[in-house]
């Protein structure tokens, strides 16, 4: 039997008392299956000298098995003996401490480096755009907000707001100009598809070089109101 006295490996702590833990040191070199270690007790510890690992029954055969390994410690689990079995592990073994009603307090683990961490970089406020676009009109006509020709390096959107009284308003990006509301070959940009909902664009958004900017709405039946802000890259 160890009593403890000041042991650097673990401190242990009952109701203001000293207790006495008892240490087999079981060698892994050859395969075990349910090897009986006739002790008894509520507490089990493998401390951090431990090299190997199995599996450990409480009582009974019969009991599931609980795998155990370095610094790991099960209280408050009353047991009769104990039932080792594990593969064989050359030059392994666990340094297996058992008691009754004591508290242990496993030593400081050393933490491994899992990978470096990065500094997110500052988040840079997005600019309004250096162009603007604005129409507020009754007009089913298509209207050019930027040509083809002028988007030689690409064109970043800011934001874009569809609204007004039409029953839809399109925003598009196309090479030529699209032939209709309708054309299924322009690129949806923004799309405000009845009176009670409104389109936007509400984070930059990149359009390729080559593609100009239009919009139209699909009938006259009120002033529809477009406006964008953008910057040529």
């Amino acid at each position: 039997m160890l009593r403890h006295e000041g042991d650097s490996e673990f401190n242990l702590k009952t109701q203001g008392r000293t207790r006495d833990l008892e240490r087999r040191v079981i060698s892994l070199a050859t395969a075990l299956d349910n090897f009986e270690l006739n002790v008894a007790g509520n507490v089990i510890y493998c401390d951090k000298l431990s090299t190997g690992s199995a599996d450990i029954r409480f009582s009974s055969t019969s009991n599931d098995p609980l795998p155990v390994g370095a610094n790991f410690g099960l209280e408050q689990m009353d047991f009769k003996r104990l039932y080792i079995t594990c593969a064989a592990q050359a030059g392994k073994y666990l340094n297996l401490w058992f008691g009754s009603d004591v508290h242990i307090i496993p030593p400081n683990q050393d933490i491994n480096n899992i990978g470096t961490v990065s500094l997110i970089s500052a988040i840079t406020p997005r600019s309004l755009g250096t162009s603007t676009y604005y129409r507020s009109s009754a007009s089913a006509a298509l209207n050019t907000i930027l040509a083809p020709a002028s988007n030689v390096n690409g064109v970043v959107i800011v934001s874009a707001a569809l609204h007004g009284a039409a029953d839809a308003i399109r925003m598009m990006a196309k090479s030529s100009a699209p032939s209709s509301f309708s054309d299924t070959s322009a690129m949806e940009i923004a799309t405000r598809m009845s009176t009670a909902v409104g389109g936007f664009v509400s984070m930059p958004l990149l359009v390729q070089a080559g593609l100009g900017l239009y919009e139209q709405a699909n009938g006259t039946g009120g002033v529809t109101g477009v406006n964008m802000g953008y910057t040529i890259l």
